[in-house]
């Protein structure tokens, strides 16, 4: 146990939570005092001054989100962390956009959520002694909130003229709409911020409808020391597709990340402070806020190795002309948004404007970052430490792989442990697996219980099927082919949502009892766009790699899948293989459904079709493992081998006898 070296005040009804999490934060270096409600709570934060505060949302009395909002008035407020059980994403982005610094979802593994809490701590106070602002214990809260209102108003003329400030977009909005939320990123899960498209300053003139679906999608800060590129480098990055912001010191900086998705830093590695610009991108490492990164100064040969470990993509000496620093920042962000042209608009716009979209946890995309490097090159206690920072991976992972399912064998208790059991790669593609599945839950609600089983099923279906014929006749990743499974058709619940009773009663309810339908042509002639776009949409807004948004988005399209390298192209055959057997096994039998699967089969040729009836049988029985894995309703052993004596019958054993179609005509319609 450490010395105490900061106090906190734990705010949660249940007693034994509370009791908990204080023995972890003890371990950590954190002394605690605990509340049973927000109004004990506040009573204490008046008397004594807190690091953090970690308060749960719904308790008698008086609610934490009541006490968020009075401890956020304060001028030297505490860390302010939400734990709770209740899982809202908008309650999530309220809470965010206001200031809070993160919210967890229970249950949590108090360790690693007390170590995280310990991580952001350790970012916060060194930054406001540089500035020589000492925390003091508040006055009356609501006095504070009117002194420092006054004192920027008396304010707001000198810093109009602050170049460092004017490119600021949330200096140009009006003073009653500084703290708008659509323009903050939110977290998910508790752990990570995604992405709420950061929104360009009010004002200006109208734009078009293809410029309204690309909103200001890069964002940039700047921290630098020289005057002269700290008010050039934002005017000349600031774009239609670009906001790009001057940071004051640090500590903007840092409560800049954290308030939104940043795209880029530039920073120089001498600073005026106490933190160098290395400093501060291994804090953001630490905490996984891992934007790209510039970073400008003399380095010698350890500062190099530290780049090295932390992957900064581009370095320059102190004298680099400021036009190098600009076209290697475009390159960067051109490189980000690689995929960016060939979705479409339309797409683009439809998931913009879906607010219920649930947020991805940003420890992902740093975790799939490995699964291009070969296993045994993958740091295993690094991955597992990354893991630990995120209280529900960690959960998740340790619930897993204790499951009967996978059959360890033993109580495994350690993150590190479980990695070393499944591999690292099979660990990675279970944490998205499972962030996925949740995703697809809270897109779910709403849905009858046969569509949600319905969709569920083929889901799963299609991912099982494209990973076992991945490795065993493709020779590509079975994890990647598993993952895109899962996310290729994620555009479904999108659209089905926006326009509930188009699609699902009239568009959906067609594809599934008319055998010779088929679901992407559907959405084509009535939306003009196909689900494969919307679900790249959706990922290219997670932030996932380019690497899972290509397949996606082509996996309807065959005229364009000559753009895919060879591994693309073998992903597409896969995606689009057990996207045919689950349309052949889920819905109304018929024939041209057998046709299409014995047509992307024949692919492999004669020779291999005993091998493709194996893969057929695998992936059934892997489906089935997948849905007790996730506590999704999994077919019988019967219902198994009924499934697998209709993928396999011949293509002549199908009765084509179907409903007759509706007139064309009621296909017209727009996106919803």
């Amino acid at each position: 146990m450490q010395a105490p070296k900061y106090r906190g005040l734990i705010v949660d009804d249940e007693e034994p939570i509370r009791r908990l999490l204080a023995r972890a934060l003890s371990c950590e270096g954190i002394e605690c005092d605990q509340a049973a409600d927000g109004r004990q709570a506040f009573e204490r934060y008046r008397s004594r001054r807190y690091d953090v505060v970690v308060t749960d949302l719904r308790m008698p009395n008086r609610h934490g989100h009541a006490l968020c909002v009075d401890l956020l008035k304060a001028s030297n407020r505490p860390l302010i962390v939400v734990l709770t059980g209740v899982i809202e994403p908008r309650l999530v982005r309220d809470l965010l956009a206001r200031g809070v610094d993160d919210v967890e979802f229970k249950p949590v593994d108090f360790r690693a959520f007390a170590a995280k809490i310990k991580v952001l701590l350790e970012a916060r106070p060194t930054l406001r002694r540089k500035n020589g602002a000492e925390p003091r214990p508040p006055a009356d809260i609501a006095q504070q909130a009117a002194s420092e209102n006054h004192d920027s108003n008396n304010k707001s003329d000198t810093n109009s003229h602050s170049p460092v400030k004017r490119n600021d977009p949330a200096i140009e909005k009006p003073p009653q709409t500084s703290a708008d939320p659509t323009a903050v990123q939110a977290a998910s899960s508790g752990r990570d911020r995604v992405t709420t498209e950061v929104r360009p300053p009010t004002g200006g003139p109208a734009r078009s409808d293809d410029q309204t679906a690309r909103r200001t999608e890069n964002v940039v800060l700047i921290l630098s020391r020289h005057t002269k590129r700290a008010e050039q480098l934002p005017g000349l990055l600031q774009s239609e597709t670009t906001t790009a912001v001057a940071c004051e010191n640090s500590e903007d900086l840092y409560r800049r990340l954290r308030e939104q998705r940043v795209d880029l830093v530039i920073l120089d590695h001498q600073l005026d402070g106490f933190l160098s610009g290395l400093d501060l991108l291994e804090k953001m490492h630490t905490d996984l806020l891992r934007p790209d990164a510039i970073l400008i100064g003399e380095l010698d040969g350890e500062d190099m190795k530290r780049v090295e470990s932390l992957g900064v993509e581009v370095t320059f000496p102190p004298d680099v002309p400021i036009d190098d620093v600009v076209d290697a920042a475009h390159r960067l962000l051109e490189t980000r948004n690689a995929a960016d042209p060939l979705i479409p608009p339309q797409a683009r716009k439809l998931v913009e404007l879906y607010e219920d979209i649930p947020v991805l946890p940003q420890l992902l995309t740093q975790l799939l970052r490995y699964m291009e490097m070969p296993s045994e090159e993958i740091p295993l206690k690094k991955l597992a430490d990354e893991i630990s920072v995120d209280s529900r991976a960690t959960a998740e992972i340790l619930k897993l792989t204790n499951s009967a399912t996978l059959g360890v064998g033993q109580k495994v208790v350690k993150v590190l442990d479980a990695v070393n059991l499944l591999g690292p790669k099979r660990t990675i593609t279970l944490i998205l697996s499972s962030a996925t599945m949740h995703a697809q839950s809270e897109l779910l609600k709403g849905w009858s219980e046969p569509l949600r089983i319905w969709y569920q099923h083929r889901s799963v279906i299609v991912a099982s099927t494209a990973s076992v014929f991945a490795k065993r006749l493709e020779k590509v990743s079975p994890n990647t082919a598993f993952t895109l499974g899962l996310l290729q058709d994620i555009g479904i619940l999108v659209l089905a949502n926006r326009g509930r009773e188009r699609y699902l009663n009239s568009l959906l309810d067609r594809f599934r009892s008319i055998g010779h339908l088929d679901l992407a042509t559907l959405e084509k002639q009535t939306y003009k766009l196909t689900h494969a776009e919307v679900s790249a949409a959706v990922l290219d807004r997670w932030k996932l790699p380019q690497a899972l948004v290509k397949p996606v988005l082509f996996h309807h399209r065959d005229d364009e899948a000559e753009e895919c390298d060879l591994t693309e192209q073998a992903f597409l055959r896969v995606m689009r293989v057990g996207e045919a057997l689950a349309d052949l096994l889920a819905d109304v039998k018929h024939a041209s459904r057998r046709m299409k699967l014995n047509r992307l089969l024949g692919h492999h040729g004669p020779k291999h079709a005993e091998t493709c009836r194996e893969c057929i049988e695998a992936s059934l029985t892997k489906a089935r493992e997948a849905c007790q894995l996730f506590a999704l309703p999994a077919p019988s052993e019967e219902e198994l081998q009924q499934l697998l004596r209709r993928a396999t019958a011949p293509e002549g054993s199908f009765d084509t006898i179907e409903p007759p179609e509706p007139e064309p005509h009621e296909l017209t319609a727009t996106v919803p």
